[in-house]
């Protein structure tokens, strides 16, 4: 009985007729039967395991790739940053020869500092001379923020003339230029007269400043 349970292990229909004759040899039978299925089971189900470890490590993504993918993003930013500053640079460019021919014909005409008409070393300060002077300086700063709206680095060109602006405004309003008899009022004209003098240096400077973008 053991020889024929270990020859035929998987021979369902003679096992049957063994197992009519020979209770013990159907009972082994069947559990070689169970312990070969089962093995079977367990090899086949190493293989999917196998087969999914193996998946999932082609899947992941590799260092290399990632490495690749971060230096392409760097590379595509610098390049699209390269034309914006070269755009600035052109932009700065273009408002220095607008405005550097003027800036330069008024400071040569009314001269600038202890040069000027409005220098509060000098009494021509109180005369229509300074009031000359004043108005082209008042000018040249309109003329400076209006060339300048709506572009970015341009804070120093833009808060000097804004400041001369005012100076202007300032002297006008006092009517500094009509030689005024109270001291209180010569005295408040010295402030927005010093401006003016220096007005066409500063403007040039702030001219400058917007080249390094500030």
């Amino acid at each position: 009985m053991d020889v024929l349970c270990r020859v035929h292990p998987n021979e369902e229909r003679r096992l049957n007729v063994m197992a009519t004759r020979t209770p013990a040899c159907s009972r082994r039978a069947r559990i070689q039967r169970i312990a070969s299925h089962a093995a079977v089971a367990l090899a086949a189900s190493g293989v999917l395991l196998a087969g999914c470890s193996s998946g999932g490590k082609d899947d992941a993504p590799k260092a290399s790739d990632t490495k690749h993918a971060s230096t392409s993003q760097v590379s595509g930013a610098s390049q699209g940053s390269a034309p914006s500053q070269a755009a600035r640079a052109a932009q700065a460019e273009d408002v220095q020869h607008t405005l550097s021919p003027q800036l330069t014909a008024n400071e040569q005409n009314f001269g600038s500092g202890t040069n000027s008409p409005c220098s509060t070393s000098r009494s021509s300060m109180f005369t229509p001379a300074c009031q000359v002077a004043a108005d082209a300086v008042g000018q040249d700063a309109t003329q400076a923020l209006k060339v300048i709206s709506g572009k970015t680095g341009f804070a120093t060109l833009r808060s000097t003339a804004t400041r001369l602006q005012k100076a202007v405004d300032q002297y006008n309003a006092l009517a500094c230029s009509k030689a005024p008899s109270k001291t209180s009022v010569r005295h408040q004209c010295l402030a927005p007269a010093a401006e003016i003098a220096q007005g066409e240096p500063d403007l040039r400077e702030g001219v400058n400043m917007g080249l390094s973008g500030q």
